[in-house]
């Protein structure tokens, strides 16, 4: 018999993690600055969406209709490790050197693969059959080229997929312990660790279809991976938010009109006597610390006294001194200048210089030289 299409628990988990990968990029998409802070964050759910998306298709028997996407997303995990490293890196205010390097087994596997992306449409069936639908049967069909040339499919998933996750996560988390704020890049780290294992225990030490090591795990466990990871990251986002929202509430009924006055003031003298926007790491942790005023009562000031959110304070601070700069030096490099300024990037320092200013920093420049 054919395949029969259908919707069972496990499918529908799947999908619905589907759905929560979405509402997650799209939390990251609200704003320009979440988009530039988290580009790399975004980057990964995107991949785990594609990977559970697969993963739906073929549980439910729906990939019959869509072929071209079988094992679509496999090359694409490699780019999971060089991310979460990228994100870790930029946290820690670091500059990666030649870091498209870390795209190359990615870039490679992907080209590797057209081999099988070019396979016909019946042996792509087969290959659904025989790992998700063994009752139904096998269709004829004929190739010109081999789908694995070189014979390495079978050690690159997963074996090496797998030991590529862990080194990532492992260097991740190693770059990341100098961090004081590393609870949404922890979470990440050991859940692209643990997955990596999972997939390593339930589909690998498999050689030339014959099994090594039994498989302690359940079924289906690495296809419910991508999503179950979807799922606990939108957990924790509810959960920060909640407790945002219940925080900001609670220390709004305790901070007077005057006290935020008297705030307002003092955080403008120290960010114009100590700049400590300057400091790549700076965060609205270090500026309690610098005024001596809680985080609660630090951001409701600058929300409610000062109008504006601590990163439109920041940027606004670090785009006036670039201004200084640009006005009266005309040698020095614009992308040094944003790094003077406290930018990790020069993307990051355009963007936020364009929005500030309505022209790039080169025409400032060029403007303020005439």
């Amino acid at each position: 018999m054919d395949i029969q299409p259908g919707l069972g628990p496990i499918a529908l988990i799947v999908l619905f993690g589907v759905f929560q990968g979405i509402l997650i990029v799209y939390f990251f998409l609200r704003s320009s600055a979440s988009r530039i802070a988290n580009r790399n964050y975004i980057f990964i759910f995107l991949i785990l969406i594609l990977l559970s998306l697969e993963s739906f298709l073929n549980i439910s028997g729906y990939m019959m209709y869509t072929l071209f996407l079988l094992n679509l997303s496999t090359p694409f995990i490699f780019l999971i490790g060089p991310l979460l490293y990228s994100q870790t890196i930029k946290e820690s205010g670091g500059k990666p050197k030649l870091f498209f390097l870390h795209y190359l087994p990615f870039l490679l596997f992907f080209a590797y693969s057209f081999f099988y992306y070019l396979q016909p449409a019946a042996y792509k069936y087969d290959n659904l059959v025989k790992d998700y639908h063994p009752n139904a049967h096998f269709l004829p069909f004929t190739r010109s080229f081999l789908s694995d040339p070189l014979h390495i499919r079978g050690y690159v998933i997963v074996e090496l997929l797998s030991l590529h996750l862990i080194i990532y996560a492992l260097i991740s988390f190693l770059k990341a312990k100098s961090l004081k704020q590393k609870d949404f890049l922890y979470l990440m780290i050991w859940f692209t660790l643990a997955g990596a294992i999972c997939i390593l225990l339930s589909e690998g030490f498999v050689i030339n279809g014959v099994r090594y090591l039994p498989n302690p795990l359940p079924p289906y466990t690495p296809n419910i991976f991508a999503s179950a990871f979807l799922y606990c990251i939108t957990f924790y986002l509810l959960g920060q938010t909640f407790t945002r929202i219940k925080t900001e509430k609670y220390s709004k009924s305790k901070l007077p009109a005057e006290i935020q006055t008297r705030n307002a003031s003092l955080i403008q003298k120290v960010m114009n006597e100590q700049k400590p926007f300057l400091d790549k790491k700076f965060s609205l942790t270090a500026l309690a610390e610098l005024t001596g005023i809680s985080s609660n009562h630090l951001s409701q000031t600058i929300n409610e006294t000062l109008q504006t959110s601590f990163f439109e304070l920041t940027n606004e601070y670090r785009i006036n001194e670039a201004k200084a700069i640009l006005n009266t030096d005309q040698l020095t490099k614009i992308e040094e200048i944003g790094y003077q300024v406290g930018y990790n990037s020069k993307s990051a320092f355009y963007n936020a210089f364009k929005q500030q200013t309505g022209s790039s920093p080169a025409s400032y420049r060029d403007g303020s030289s005439q």
